[in-house]
């Protein structure tokens, strides 16, 4: 949709996903692609994403503002695959501002600036002791005007300034991560064109 951008990484293309899928009502929007030298800006309405090749960078921007990019290792961007002992999985990390605050991930039980936090996206049965909660969701909202949608049903686990200060990871087990940057200019107007992608309750009756 217009202000959203949305980034699909894939280790292995082949791979099946056996996971409940969400209906989202995406348009089919025109993309503004400028090359420049060293790189690529795509443009979705005001949200901006500039790709540059050496060395690999993907930085988000809107009306011009710098959001966030994906974070730079000695050149490489930070979207990446991993082998563990549970299998495949793959991460990305987003830079964070100094002075930058993360809210949202749907319910929790934990302080509301989810900075420092550890926050995996598991439905069940843990009871109000715990920090597991019933209603997760894989989006969160920046003080900075921007929110990140992780488009998958399965354990997302996010890790938000926690292992580095400096950064806002989240993995998914399999072969492929897909995630959404929603712009907005302020909080308000990123939930706008959040719940028009992924849906708005209907009114309740009087």
């Amino acid at each position: 949709r217009e202000d959203i951008l949305r980034l699909e990484a894939y280790h292995f293309m082949g791979s099946a996903k056996k996971e409940p899928q969400f209906a989202m009502d995406m348009e089919n929007c025109p993309l503004a692609v400028t090359p420049f030298e060293g790189g690529l800006s795509i443009q979705s309405g005001k949200t901006e994403l500039r790709i540059t090749r050496s060395p690999a960078s993907f930085a988000y921007y809107y009306d011009g503002k710098p959001l966030t990019q994906v974070g730079d290792r000695f050149g490489h961007a930070m979207i990446s695959a991993m082998k563990t002992p549970e299998g495949p999985f793959m991460r990305v990390q987003l830079d964070l501002d100094v002075g930058e605050n993360i809210y949202g991930l749907g319910e929790r039980f934990t302080p509301f600036v989810k900075n420092g936090q550890v926050v995996d996206m598991w439905n069940e049965d843990g009871g109000t002791s715990s920090e597991i909660a019933y209603k997760n969701i894989p989006f969160y909202l920046s003080s900075k005007g921007y929110g990140v949608l992780v488009n998958s049903s399965g354990r997302v686990s996010f890790e938000i300034a926690s292992e580095a200060v400096s950064r806002a990871q989240f993995s998914l087990p399999g072969e492929k991560i897909d995630f959404m940057v929603v712009g907005g200019g302020d909080g308000k107007a990123v939930l706008q064109n959040y719940t028009a992608l992924t849906g708005r309750p209907a009114l309740p009756p009087a």
